[in-house]
């Protein structure tokens, strides 16, 4: 493993991995440049640092570049990184050094290539020049209007493919907070504060009135560069990255919000659309009075917004249209989302808090809430208008297409489910859905419907959660031509809690391996699983393979959910086990002797009969194959302990008689047989006139450890002699 050692005053903000390149993004604080620049000066350094990765253990520096102010963000688009730095100006210091200088603002960059040493960035942090960098105002009349601001935006474009090429900047008089980019435009946003009196930010009086306004900064892409475009203002701020979003028509989409944190019913949000030429195409003002917003994505021509005071709504807005957006619908949900994320096509994952409003009427955060939401939002061949120039270009810069198959808008699919009779589906509410994947992997909802015909599938069981997915295998059979199979859904399999069954819920067994290798016979397993869900007439609970076949009627298909009952799956076992033959038993239980560390695979082979008597002593009550280690523990221990009810019947007036009895005549008895055990234990009953209950338990207790168990004189037979004489010695001193 290849170590990368950084400077103690170094820290990470972001590392991308691409063309066999690991480039990582460091902010640097610098106490010198602190000292020396008066405490008006910003003193944090940017950092790109190139490593060539091609040979883990020979990595190298293919790229070293720094630049004055701290990192803002980044972004690696292709084989380009854009990196966003910025400075801010204390306006009271700037005001009391008199020998302050623009130029000395101007940031200093080092582009270095081939560069294989931490040295040489520490030793001229203060040593290069302004080279390559061109100056820019965001209009002549944001001057006029705001005046000219000290505080300075740079974006630095580093090519990590052709790392000998220089690097190319670009800086923006103003300051920057929040980045959008794509392939083709890069939106940087500014932060303004406009304030009819003095800045007061802490101030909270109405004398005190401000305005809070964004500057959107917009550059195009080049081949190796960025060119600003254009500027506009827009009230208030975004709250983040996915705050913003540009469609495929170039219109950029930004949302922003007012918040009053002393005047909460003044709250609301914003929704502005800006044309290609950062003109206002339409806005939405004064949104969702009195909450808080949250968090944003942007999903195709849906944005979905998340807003939160008393009760948290999801808003789904259609910005299709950038002339005219509508708020769709939204729903009401008493938790919060701080982050939203497509998980596919149809569902949105809602990560944020549960809430829970307090005794002093605030809203505190309890627990991290993870959810998925169904969406069902439409994509309908959106890139079926592009041009051919458009197609060339994407192709030029690589990106591959996936294939989507045209479902007709106006069409209705219909089936008739075997469990759920007939059900319909609308075209225009599920759309073209991808075919293929731009990898050329076929999605499930082609490959399936072919492999099915293939097959000659004449009918389809399965989950009551793959509906929705078979309006979507009807078009695929429409559109090739080929007959559907009979759809039958059955009902979910649900725990104990009703809840539906999911493979991460470890207090249920329900894998076939795990089965398997607790011992588990197969067709036991057959048995349970083709009782879920559907049931027989009658009682009968026990078939073969053979009868099921027989009597399966789809008719009795349950509607309603199968409960997992793993208990029910045991005695099904047990059943099975019984009617085994025992030879089958014991090559199903003797290896878990060896597995549990019971005894050892030779002390198995040469006590193999003794094994297999044992095993078919306790065939009756096993379960599964696993079992027989717990079952038959008292034969691999030397001391057995007695509980409070087992205790109480040891110490009847009668045992100590039986027990001096017994261990009296096993001292001249001939063989240990099962057979002559049991006549022992007749002669005991004559001798002492015990009888029953009274006389065969405490010989069970004293000897197993247990009041129930197998026919005890096999039991006493298996134990050997010895054993059962050491035992019942022990309980009779400690009745005694």
């Amino acid at each position: 493993m290849k170590k990368i050692k950084i400077p103690k005053d170094f820290y990470q903000t972001e590392f991308y991995l691409s063309w066999g390149k690991l480039v990582l993004v460091w902010n640097f604080i610098s106490e010198k440049i602190y000292k020396e620049r008066n405490f008006y000066y910003n003193s944090q350094k940017s950092y790109a640092i190139v490593y060539d990765v091609s040979d883990v253990e020979k990595l190298k520096i293919d790229k070293f570049y720094s630049i004055d102010w701290n990192y803002v963000e980044s972004r690696l688009i292709w084989d380009k990184l854009y990196l966003v730095s910025r400075n801010y100006f204390n306006p009271y210091y700037t005001n009391n050094i008199p020998k302050f200088s623009v130029e000395e603002s101007i940031p200093r960059n080092i582009d270095v290539s081939k560069n294989d040493s931490w040295k040489f960035s520490i030793k001229n942090e203060l040593s290069t020049d302004c080279k390559n960098i061109d100056f820019i105002l965001p209009t002549e009349d944001y001057v006029k209007q705001n005046g000219f601001s000290l505080n300075y935006s740079i974006i630095s474009v580093l090519d990590i493919k052709n790392t000998s090429t220089p690097v190319k900047t670009k800086i923006i008089a103003s300051n920057s907070a929040e980045l959008f980019m794509n392939e083709k435009n890069l939106y940087l946003t500014s932060n303004m504060h406009f304030s009819n009196s003095f800045y007061c930010w802490w101030c909270l009086f109405d004398s005190y009135s401000s305005k809070d306004s964004t500057l959107v900064n917009k550059f195009s892409l080049t081949k190796d560069s960025v060119e600003y475009k254009k500027s506009i203002l827009v009230d208030w701020r975004p709250l983040n990255q996915y705050s913003m979003d540009e469609d495929k028509n170039r219109n950029f989409r930004i949302l922003t919000q007012i918040e009053n944190w002393n005047k909460r019913d003044k709250n609301y949000t914003n929704l502005y659309i800006l044309d290609p030429e950062l003109k206002l195409a339409w806005k939405l003002e004064k949104l969702w009075q009195k909450e808080n917003f949250q968090s944003s994505r942007y999903i195709w021509d849906k944005l979905f917004l998340v807003t939160f005071e008393r009760v948290d709504p999801l808003f789904v807005i259609d910005v299709k249209d950038a002339k005219n957006p509508k708020v769709l619908w939204e729903l009401k949900i008493p938790w919060y989302s701080t982050y939203l994320h497509p998980y596919d096509e149809n569902h949105l994952i809602w990560l944020g808090y549960d809430t829970k409003e307090n005794k002093y009427w605030w809203i505190q955060n309890n627990w991290i809430k993870l959810d998925l939401y169904q969406i069902n939002y439409d994509k309908k061949c959106w890139d079926k208008n592009l041009t051919k120039e458009e197609q060339d270009q994407f192709e030029k810069e690589g990106r591959k297409p996936s294939i989507r198959i045209r479902v007709p808008q106006d069409r209705t699919y219909s089936f008739n489910d075997m469990v759920k009779g007939e059900l319909s589906f609308e075209g225009k509410d599920f759309g073209d859905f991808v075919i293929v994947k731009n990898d050329g992997v076929a999605t499930y909802n082609f490959a399936v419907a072919i492999d099915d015909h293939l097959m000659e599938i004449s009918h389809v069981l399965r989950g009551d959660d793959h509906v929705s997915n078979t309006p979507k295998q009807l078009v695929v059979y429409e559109a090739l031509g080929f007959k559907p199979p009979i759809f039958g859904h059955m009902t979910l399999i649900v725990n104990e809690n009703k809840k539906k069954l999911s493979k991460r819920d470890e207090t249920i067994i329900q894998f076939i391996e795990q089965y398997d290798d607790l011992g588990y016979l197969p067709e036991a397993l057959f048995n349970f699983i083709t009782l879920l869900g559907w049931s027989p007439e009658g009682e009968q609970e026990i078939f073969t393979r053979e009868e099921f076949v027989k009597i399966f009627d789809e008719k009795r298909l349950s509607k309603s959910p199968a409960f997992f009952d793993n208990n029910k799956l045991t005695w099904i076992n047990n059943q099975y086990i019984k009617a085994q033959p025992l030879e089958r038993i014991v090559n199903l239980a003797l290896p878990f002797f060896v597995k549990e560390g019971v005894a050892t695979q030779e002390e198995v082979d040469n006590n193999r009969a003794w094994f297999e008597k044992l095993i078919s002593l306790y065939q009756p009550q096993m379960s599964y194959g696993a079992e027989i280690v717990e079952l038959t523990k008292q034969f691999f221990v030397e001391e057995i302990k007695f509980d409070e009810e087992e205790l109480e019947i040891l110490k009847q007036e009668t045992t100590v008689a039986v027990f001096e009895d017994f261990l009296e005549k096993l001292e001249v008895a001939g063989d240990f047989t099962s057979e002559s055990i049991k006549t022992l234990i007749k002669t005991i009953q004559k001798d002492t006139g015990v009888k029953g209950k009274n006389l065969f338990m405490p010989i069970r207790i004293a000897s197993t450890g247990s009041m129930h168990g197998p026919e005890l004189n096999t039991s006493l037979e298996l134990l050997g002699r010895d054993r059962v004489v050491a035992r019942v010695k022990a309980a009779l001193e400690l009745i005694k």
